[in-house]
């Protein structure tokens, strides 16, 4: 099985560092894997994989086109 968090746009909240390590120590049998758009050069995180997020430019032009609040998650 793998565990996926996802975080963007803001460093790394202590909280969330604390929950990766919890989790990795939880399910040793399972790979824990971190998306996000921040430098995984600065996460340091045993046993985590980090997936940098690029969007690609299509991404931009759907964006725009969006009829909801975009503030909304």
């Amino acid at each position: 099985m793998i565990i996926v968090f996802a975080h963007f746009n803001s460093p790394l909240p202590k909280h969330l560092i604390l929950n990766l390590k919890r989790t990795i120590h939880l399910f040793p049998q399972h790979e824990i894997h971190l998306v996000t758009n921040l430098n995984s050069a600065l996460i340091k995180v045993n046993k985590l994989k980090v997936f940098n997020y690029n969007p690609s430019p299509r991404w931009f032009d759907l964006e725009k086109t969006l009829s909801h609040n975009r503030e909304f998650r």
